[in-house]
């Protein structure tokens, strides 16, 4: 074959490619990107309606269409988007864009908005009363909902206060704190028929009755502090004299430290107080401080003084993906449960399973918040933590099944279920490790 008849056959044969991929591209639709729905919120909080939301395509001439109750629309079905739109209640949206040839892939969002359950309300304004007071707390939120309440000025939570189910008779001066929330204390509920989820706000109000003794105040506000702080008691009753406690128990007329002298507040706990005259008392008034350590976590124990190159006990939630086993089952190790137990039960654990990445591995060689010397606390360090730290705070933050390193037997170690109304102590499997969490603890 000639050499120009090979380039025309050549020539013609590039034609034909090129036409093909012209005529290809002509007829090939254009892609079109996902809607975007806003705003972007996590969504498994409770967002408080009502919510505007809007949704765009990035594609230009683009339609889009939604739904609202987490069905899949299609070019032909579901709700023409022509501007931003109000939900109330919990919504899952989902949407497309498409053109005359070509359809997006779906994009969705699901919003949990409720109606904020109402504040507790009281029959009774407070003020300066005579006698015996029958005080009403009433709330109307409807199904599901409770109202916790306090007397001694502590936060009421579902982990502490008192459940409100009758009339509450008061001969003291009193100061009452009150909220309404879901019967379980879980934060992530549907609503309830009326729509309400999540909690109301706080609600206190104080109650003087004339010829009482007056309860305890306080000059510092129940908070959280970077640094120690020094905390006075007073008490507005000439004459009257003050004990106090620091580890949730009630002080009374024989129990308690006397009070002379400011306190200082080196470490987190709770703090109750009651004024006394004779054998007649006042109510008790309670408050909690939480002090934060060096790593930003939260301190929960201190030592009278510094021995064995240590003082106080940190602790913080390990907020990583990794959830290791505790050891083998069929072994024992030998832990110990007391506070200052922690470190060395972590050592033997890692000792013990060498092979093995264990949760009390993890700890030791964790370097986190600029700190490389946790371990994973023993079950008095755990229990000491959720008194001091867990059991007069609203914010659920340490939910679930906290691992210590003292074993229970061969089989299962100890852990803390967090989330009950007091520490709640069981056992685990040592190597489930799905459920349990991890609180990272350090000496200074």
């Amino acid at each position: 074959m000639k050499k120009n008849e090979m380039d025309r056959i050549f020539s013609l044969l590039l034609y034909v490619l090129i036409s093909c991929i012209l005529v290809t591209c002509s007829f090939s639709p254009k892609l079109i990107e996902e809607p975007i729905i806003s705003p972007d919120m996590p969504a498994n909080d409770y967002i408080f309606g009502p919510l505007e939301v809007s949704i765009s395509c990035p594609t230009e001439g683009t339609k889009i269409r939604y739904t609202i109750n987490g069905g899949s629309p299609t070019k032909d079905t579901g709700i023409l988007y022509t501007g931003p739109f109000i939900i109330t209640k919990p919504s899952s949206i989902c949407a497309i864009a498409y053109d005359e040839k070509t359809v997006s892939g779906m994009s969705s969002k699901y919003y949990f908005v409720v109606k904020k359950i109402p504040d507790p309300q009281f029959n009774l304004s407070e003020g300066i009363y005579s006698g015996t007071q029958s005080i009403e707390i009433s709330n109307d939120a409807g199904g599901l909902v409770w109202i916790m309440y306090t007397l001694d000025g502590t936060t009421p939570s579902k982990k502490h206060g008192f459940v409100y189910t009758e009339p509450i008779e008061i001969t003291k001066t009193t100061t009452i704190r009150a909220i309404a929330l879901f019967k379980d204390g879980v934060q992530n509920l549907p609503p309830n028929d009326e729509g309400y989820g999540g909690k109301s706000d706080f609600v206190s109000v104080r109650y003087e009755i004339q010829g009482s003794i007056s309860s305890p105040v306080y000059s510092l506000e129940s908070d959280e502090y970077s640094t120690p702080q020094l905390l006075t008691i007073s008490c507005p009753t000439p004459g009257a004299t003050i004990r106090y406690t620091v580890d949730g128990t009630d002080p009374s007329c024989e129990h308690g430290e006397l009070y002379n002298n400011p306190i200082n507040i080196t470490y987190s706990h709770p703090v109750k107080a009651i004024a006394y005259i004779g054998s007649e008392t006042s109510q008790i008034a309670g408050t909690a401080y939480w002090i934060k350590g060096p790593s930003g976590g939260i301190v929960f124990y201190s030592k009278e003084v510094p021995s064995d190159g240590w003082q106080y006990l940190e602790g913080c939630m390990y907020t990583g993906s990794e959830r290791p086993i505790w050891g083998n089952v069929g072994e024992t190790v030998g832990t110990e449960s007391s506070i200052g137990s922690g470190l060395q039960n972590t050592d033997k654990i890692v000792n013990q399973f060498t092979n093995i990445n264990t949760v009390a591995k993890l700890c030791k060689d964790l370097s986190y918040n600029g700190y490389d010397d946790w371990f994973l606390p023993s079950i008095g360090e755990l229990t000491t933590f959720f008194t001091n730290v867990c059991e007069y705070t609203m914010e659920n933050n340490y939910p679930g099944i906290i691992w210590s390193s003292t074993e229970y037997d061969m089989t299962y170690a100890e852990t803390v279920l967090f989330s009950e109304p007091r520490a709640c102590v069981t056992g685990l499997n040592k190597t489930w490790n799905t459920w349990a969490r991890i609180l990272l603890v350090h000496e200074y």
